[in-house]
């Protein structure tokens, strides 16, 4: 049960927004037009294979985006929501630094 606590302590909405804004970054820069809508579907699948071990049904919206970022109508979409999941992340690495700092003070 100690892998479960820490597995449930990791999965916040901070770090899921952190993983998903890094992942669409890296996938935006990295990876060519077309091979990203490959990934793209690659995830879909994955998110309705959702019961599987592993995989889930966070790939599904993940997957999407991807392939949104190779259709110029829907890129700027993406674009903002990525800015919004990065001021997520940084709002509570800076809220967890702050929780640290008082913790070590006291």
């Amino acid at each position: 049960m100690k892998w479960f606590r820490r597995l449930r302590r990791q999965l916040t909405r901070e770090n899921i927004a952190r993983f998903t804004y890094f992942t669409l970054k890296w996938g935006d820069n990295h990876v060519p037009f077309g091979l990203r809508s490959l990934l793209g579907v690659l995830f879909v699948i994955g998110g309705i294979l959702w019961f599987l071990p592993i995989i889930g049904i966070w790939m599904l919206p993940l997957g999407v985006a991807l392939i949104a970022l190779d259709i110029p109508w829907s890129r700027h979409k993406v674009h903002d929501w990525m800015v919004k999941l990065k001021s997520t992340a940084e709002s509570a690495a800076v809220e967890a630094h702050d929780q640290d700092a008082e913790t070590r003070s006291q």
